[in-house]
């Protein structure tokens, strides 16, 4: 894996791992960080953890759940679409913001849980999660863009 000097910056990981532990330090995954891998499953991400960048997990077919802790603040535009085994998603009250189409066609998402930190959901973020049933919204919520949640055939709440 490669990281900053002072490792707290994800630059790369490589594409045979199946699980990552990240250091306690890490406070930023850069874009395309774990872009296109196919095999990875689990991904532990530390406390410090404030920004997941654009791209990060685009297309981590594999991945199941992930887990956002309270200091998250920044999600990154694409960056866990496709992750299409990705079942649920608790996003902090930490989240200022979230990407346009970050989690566009997360097949197997079937709960969302949006904290308030968020006032603007953006075009496309949760398209087409066609198995997308429950979706808790925070309180803060203003805007929610164009296509949101378009194609999520099974929402009920």
């Amino acid at each position: 894996i490669l990281y900053s000097k002072d490792l707290t910056k994800l630059i790369f990981c490589p594409l045979k791992l199946r699980s990552v532990n990240l250091p306690k330090c890490l406070k930023i995954i850069k874009q395309f960080s774990f872009s296109e891998n196919g095999n990875i499953i689990q991904v532990s991400l530390p406390e410090s953890l404030i920004s997941i960048g654009h791209h990060a997990f685009y297309s981590c077919s594999q991945i199941e759940s992930i887990f956002l802790d309270k200091n998250v603040e920044k999600i990154g535009y694409w960056s866990f679409q496709y992750c299409q085994k990705l079942k649920s998603i608790q996003i902090p009250d930490s989240v200022k913001y979230l990407g346009n189409e970050s989690f566009y066609s997360c097949i197997e998402l079937t709960s969302l849980k949006i904290g308030n930190g968020i006032s603007i959901i953006g075009y496309n973020t949760f398209s087409y999660c066609s198995n997308l049933i429950n979706v808790e919204l925070g309180n803060k919520i203003k805007v929610i863009g164009k296509c949101a949640f378009s194609n999520c055939k099974n929402l009920v709440k």
